[in-house]
């Protein structure tokens, strides 16, 4: 998705409500809404492993045992965060499973989604992309079809893994305590939608990589439908008339053109003038689909957009870059917090500018970990499990990463961007 973004940031589509055009944007932000819809569901999973994390082993068949045995040791040894709080919690719960399978069914639904919006694309209706033959298959009798079939198939299956979230909610929901048989209901579901799940990703990934993008076809949808409509709207609104009145003023506009057949764009500015005198030459800049695009610039528009995917645990370009559409640069360090109950996902901008800072060089290391810490002592005080003056328990490099944990957090910085923070960041973070 950030490779794709990154290539048609200029790409302008018609943006849709209730499946009709409705305003300008690009390509790009129709992109990156898909990836911020994934990023949750990446923070879904971090989440359900942090609450998954707690060790059932010496509850026993319900009631625990007698034999002196350290729970906190063991779990420890296992690799838990704790120990279940509740023997007959331990032995008869499943909230884990319902989890998890509840947070594939959300991943699902995204790629369900993102697979019919790549089925119309596809069809003649919009032609905006054409889909890679490993992607796609023919027709047994109609020799001109061309079928996303890996989208209908991912868009199929997300009805399989809604069905097993749905089977264990209730095989689950008459259940007394403690343990019952009906609960190795459990394996099959949780099994065959992680495969599932895991079976669609990286077909998905592959289909969107090599899919060709018809960015003529989209600019000449966006060209009808007087998309730009709103924005002739905001240009009269922007030189004094209430919005109320330019908002009547072009619908009168938009029914003319309607009646003669002619666009936005191909109107005279004298018939521009017969609705207002407060119509200039400057009109038609204003209505300019690509100004359309470029003029929405706070946070989250087409032209503000952020990149919102980091892929943990990846170095390189795409996994650092989450800057702006405009302005892709700004590697980030991400702490994952994981405690008993506990977890949280911050991401620090620690470089800008490819050759040096405003202000100062580079950072040691040690004070870069320094940073985290404060940051630490902020989202958890001292005296609730963390502690602010904590020595870096272990920071070794691996996979081109630089690992540590520090007072149970999980410290992951990517190597080559150990950078300085400007006075001023540093002070907020």
């Amino acid at each position: 998705i950030l490779a794709k973004a990154k290539e048609h940031q200029n790409t302008v589509m018609p943006g849709y409500t209730h499946l009709q055009r409705a305003q300008p944007i690009s390509f790009a932000q129709h992109l990156l809404a898909y990836g911020a819809m994934l990023r949750r569901d990446v923070g879904r999973l971090l989440d359900c492993r942090a609450r998954m994390n707690e060790c059932p082993l010496g509850s026993g068949a319900l009631a625990g045992t007698n034999y002196p045995i350290d729970r906190w040791e063991t779990a420890k040894t296992l690799g838990f965060t704790a120990p279940m709080d509740n023997s007959l919690d331990g032995v008869s719960d499943r909230d884990y499973a319902i989890e998890l399978l509840s947070a594939l069914s959300v991943l699902m639904m995204h790629l369900s989604r993102f697979s019919e919006e790549i089925i119309l694309w596809c069809s003649w209706e919009f032609k905006f992309i054409e889909l890679d033959d490993a992607y796609s298959t023919g027709s047994s009798i109609m020799p001109q079809k061309k079928n996303p079939d890996v989208a209908e198939l991912v868009r199929g299956k997300t009805g399989r893994v809604y069905g097993h979230l749905m089977g264990l909610l209730t095989t689950m929901k008459g259940l007394p305590l403690a343990y019952n048989k009906d609960m190795q209901e459990d394996k099959e579901p949780v099994f065959d939608a992680v495969d599932t799940v895991k079976l669609c990703l990286p077909v998905f990934t592959g289909m969107i990589a090599t899919m060709k993008v018809l960015p003529e076809n989209m600019r000449r949808a966006s060209s009808a439908g007087f998309i730009n409509a709103t924005d002739c709207a905001d240009y009269l609104t922007k030189k004094g008339m209430p919005f109320r009145d330019a908002y009547k003023a072009t619908g009168t506009l938009v029914h003319y053109c309607i009646e003669h057949n002619k666009t936005l764009d191909t109107l005279s500015l004298d018939e521009y003038k017969a609705v207002t005198p407060m119509f200039e030459d400057d009109v038609y800049h204003a209505i300019d689909l690509s100004t359309c695009v470029r003029e929405r610039r706070p946070l989250g528009g087409p032209a503000g957009v952020d990149l919102p995917l980091h892929r943990v645990g990846e170095g390189g370009d795409e996994g650092g870059d989450l800057r702006g559409v405009g302005d892709l640069g700004l590697p980030v360090a991400e702490i994952i917090l994981g405690g008993h109950g506990v977890h949280a996902v911050v991401h620090l901008v620690l470089a800008a500018v490819q050759d040096g800072l405003e202000g100062g060089g580079a950072l040691e290391l040690d004070e870069v970990v320094h940073i985290l810490l404060d940051v630490l002592s902020v989202l958890e005080p001292p005296g609730q499990g963390q502690d602010p003056d904590v020595e870096l328990a272990v920071f070794q490099q691996r996979d081109g990463l630089l690992c540590g944990r520090l007072a149970g957090a999980v410290v992951v910085v990517a190597e080559d961007q150990l950078l300085g923070v400007p006075g001023e960041e540093a002070d907020l973070l």
